[in-house]
C-alpha cells in the first residue's frame, strides 16, 4: 500500500468516528429534551393533582362548616317559632315531605322529636 491510501483511509475512518460522535451527541441532546418534557408532564399533573385534592378538601370542609352554621340557624328559627306558636304541625303540609332533601327530613324529625309539643 502506499502512502496516499494509507492517509485516504485514515481520513475516512476518521470521518467516521466524528460523525459517530455527533450522532451521539445529537441523540443526548435529544434524550435529554425528551426527558425534561416528560418531566414537567409529570410535575405539571402531580401538582394538578395536588390542586384538586386540595380544592375538594377546602370545599368539603367549607361545605361542613357553613352547613354547622346553617343548621343552628334552622334549629334556632324551628325553635323559636315552636316557642310562638301553640302547635307547629298545623304549618305542615303532608305533600312538603316529598319535596323536602333527606338531610331536612332528618333534622325535622330530630326537631320534632325533641320538641313533641
Amino acid at each position: 500500500m502506499n502512502k496516499k491510501a494509507i492517509w485516504l483511509i485514515i481520513g475516512l475512518m476518521s470521518a467516521a468516528v466524528l460523525g459517530v460522535i455527533l450522532v451521539q451527541i445529537d441523540l443526548i441532546r435529544t434524550s435529554m429534551s425528551v426527558n425534561e418534557e416528560r418531566f414537567n408532564k409529570n410535575v405539571q399533573e402531580a401538582l394538578v393533582k395536588v390542586s384538586d385534592r386540595l380544592e375538594d378538601f377546602e370545599e368539603t370542609y367549607f361545605i361542613e362548616s357553613v352547613n354547622g352554621f346553617t343548621l343552628a340557624y334552622q334549629e334556632q328559627q324551628i325553635i323559636g317559632s315552636n316557642a310562638q306558636q301553640n302547635n307547629s304541625s298545623k304549618n305542615f303540609k303532608p305533600e312538603d315531605w316529598d319535596r323536602m332533601p333527606n338531610a331536612d327530613r332528618q333534622f325535622y324529625v330530630k326537631i320534632m322529636m325533641d320538641n313533641p309539643g
